[in-house]
């Protein structure tokens, strides 16, 4: 395969994904919101967060294990913030 090939190939594929993810990582920040502190509950956030990424990280027979705590459902915070630290975690370099 060409060198040529392999750019256009890694383009249309991960490359996009990354690049993708970037932005809109960029775009959210540049347009961040005041914090809106309401009740969340924290396992169905957890898991719309998880969702987004959930397909491509089976891809590399990633999967997410899940073992909540029954007591902590609701906390009080802001809901795109948490979010975005759920994101995080699981998309950190070198998490187990």
């Amino acid at each position: 395969m060409t060198m040529k090939r392999l750019f256009v190939k890694l383009c249309k594929g991960p490359l996009r994904k990354w690049a993708t993810k970037i932005t809109d990582n960029l775009r959210m920040f540049a347009h961040q919101k005041q914090a809106e502190i309401k009740p969340v509950n924290i396992h169905e956030l957890f898991d719309k967060t998880a969702a987004l990424i959930e397909h491509d990280l089976k891809l590399y027979n990633i999967l997410i294990k899940r073992e909540y705590h029954v007591n902590l459902l609701v906390v009080e915070s802001d809901e795109d913030q948490l979010s975005q630290v759920f994101l995080n975690l699981l998309t950190m370099p070198g998490m187990p």
